[in-house]
């Protein structure tokens, strides 16, 4: 058995992270769409959109970046949303076509900081 060291470990978490967000997400959309949610439709879009988009990374490249810029949005987004939501409407937040709740918000801050964590402790490619 070889052991690798621990930078090595840590190489291709980001790329992970976008491959399992991107299935998920493009996975768990339609159903979303065709469950007849219609006040969620923009919401389930952009998660769509954002899983091509982790899918590419985790693919093609950029996944570390992907990772930090989404992670942190997303953590931003929810932490925003808990902070300014309407107390008196579960959290309420109306951003846009966008209708969120307390439920959305914190889903937002869990996976942003899971996956900025990711990003943080994937390692740069160094190229010689």
């Amino acid at each position: 058995m070889t052991v690798r060291p621990a930078t090595h470990r840590t190489a291709n978490v980001a790329r992970w992270a976008c491959r399992i967000l991107g299935v998920l997400f493009v996975a768990t959309s339609p159903i979303a769409v065709f469950s007849g949610d219609t006040a969620s439709r923009w919401h389930t879009l952009l998660h769509f959109v954002t899983g091509l988009v982790a899918l590419y990374a985790g693919f093609r490249g950029g996944a570390k970046l992907f990772c930090l810029v989404f992670g942190a949005g997303y953590l931003t987004f929810g932490a925003l949303g808990l902070a300014l939501g309407d107390p008196a409407a579960d959290r309420g937040w109306h951003v846009g076509p966008l209708h969120l709740m307390t439920g959305d918000h914190l889903f937002h801050v869990v996976l942003g900081t899971v996956v900025l964590a990711a990003g943080i402790v994937t390692r740069s490619r160094r190229t010689a």
